[in-house]
């Protein structure tokens, strides 16, 4: 008798453990679009973020200057975090969330910069005349955003940490932080409310 007692005990964890083990993975099916959104939304906020940039920025002559907005991607964060939160994910879509929004800063700033160096070539005007033929095309596609983010993203690079101050980067690992933050606050709240009763 005590011996089917102890069988019983033993299924029932057995069992016990492999409905968690199963709820386990249904949540982590249930997560996987989260993965995506939050790639979506980083896209996003780095085209929005070097638009802002690129438009706050005064390009004079030669010379051009740059607007500190790094601090408007620290609300961004929390709305990242707060949208990947409601898939009730774990750990691992937090820090996936957190890396991406910081990433979407550096992206952002890099992208505004270059806006402004084609915006610098673009008042430049055409090369001066009897200009060898092969550099006419490469003044115009200086004109161009890509031409800095590709062809010469180390030129681009070099403006940007000559123009970058202590700022930027406070604010790009608060942006990390509050995504991270508020992704698990909000996925516990969701995970409370679900195993409410009541709710």
């Amino acid at each position: 008798m005590g011996g089917a007692r102890q069988g019983e005990f033993g299924t029932g964890v057995l069992g016990r453990r492999q409905e968690r083990e199963r709820l386990e993975r249904l949540e982590a099916m249930h997560a996987a679009p989260a993965y995506a959104v939050a790639l979506l939304l980083a896209f996003i906020g780095a085209f929005v973020y070097g638009r802002l940039l690129g438009a706050l920025g005064e390009v004079e002559g030669e010379a051009f200057e740059v607007r500190e907005v790094s601090y408007g991607a620290v609300p961004f964060g929390a709305l990242v975090g707060l949208v990947i939160g409601r898939w009730r994910a774990g750990p691992a879509l937090w820090l996936w969330g957190a890396l991406l929004a910081a990433a979407a800063v550096f992206a952002g700033e890099l992208y505004g910069h270059a806006l402004l160096l084609a915006e610098r070539a673009a008042d430049a005007g055409p090369p001066r005349e009897g200009a060898l033929p092969a550099e006419g095309p490469e003044v115009h596609e200086a004109t161009f955003p890509g031409y800095w983010l590709f062809d010469h993203l180390d030129g681009t690079l070099r403006q940007w940490l000559a123009r970058t101050g202590p700022e930027t980067y406070v604010f790009g690992a608060l942006t990390a932080v509050t995504t991270a933050l508020t992704a698990a606050r909000t996925s516990r709240r969701r995970r409370l409310e679900s195993d409410d009763p009541a709710a």
